[in-house]
């Protein structure tokens, strides 16, 4: 037998849920026009401007990060999303394909002349070890907008819709696991 006080507890639950859903809403609502695309995760939504900059803010429009503190930020994904500074991306295909692109030759004739990934990895290698400046670390931050790794590792394994514990990342030759619940 349900207890009248149960009944109006559970209602006013109810009603609670619904009247916080349609704050959101109006939260998601107002977001979407002052920023050019939003991405919500929970509470927080991943923004982008105008001139095409990312920040992080709390459904209420707080801000979290700021717009442009990070050259890139990635979906949240247990809590977590991994970030980029600014500069050059020093990696390409994993899978190390050999590429090509087209080129006019003397007759003006288009040829697919491939190049070699291999190659331009080890330049790219090369390049970052003498010019670190001109690229980009990676870093992960929490839905506070805190950085629980710093932005020192040359690469970041996504772990997105992957549902793990832990991923990887890479700093120079070295190749480290790291947990998340550590972070």
């Amino acid at each position: 037998m349900i207890k009248v006080a149960d009944a109006i507890s559970k209602e006013e639950e109810r009603i609670m849920r619904i009247e916080y859903e349609m704050e959101k809403h109006n939260y998601i609502m107002a977001l979407k026009k002052k920023y050019r695309s939003i991405d919500v995760y929970g509470d927080v939504a991943i923004v982008e401007d105008s001139h095409y900059k990312q920040g992080v803010v709390s459904l209420d429009g707080t801000i979290i990060v700021p717009v442009n503190k990070y050259g890139w930020i990635d979906v949240f994904d247990s809590g977590f999303a991994r970030v980029r500074t600014h500069g050059r991306v020093g990696y390409i295909n994993p899978k190390r394909k050999v590429l090509g692109s087209f080129k006019v030759d003397n007759n003006g004739e288009l040829k697919n002349v491939p190049y070699d990934v291999e190659a331009k990895q080890e330049r790219l290698y090369e390049d970052s070890k003498l010019h670190p400046e001109k690229y980009a670390k990676w870093g992960i931050i929490n839905t506070r907008g805190e950085e629980v790794l710093p932005l020192e590792y040359d690469e970041i394994w996504s772990w997105k819709g992957k549902h793990r514990t832990s991923t990887t990342v890479r700093k120079g030759d070295e190749l480290i696991t790291i947990r998340f619940d550590a972070l």
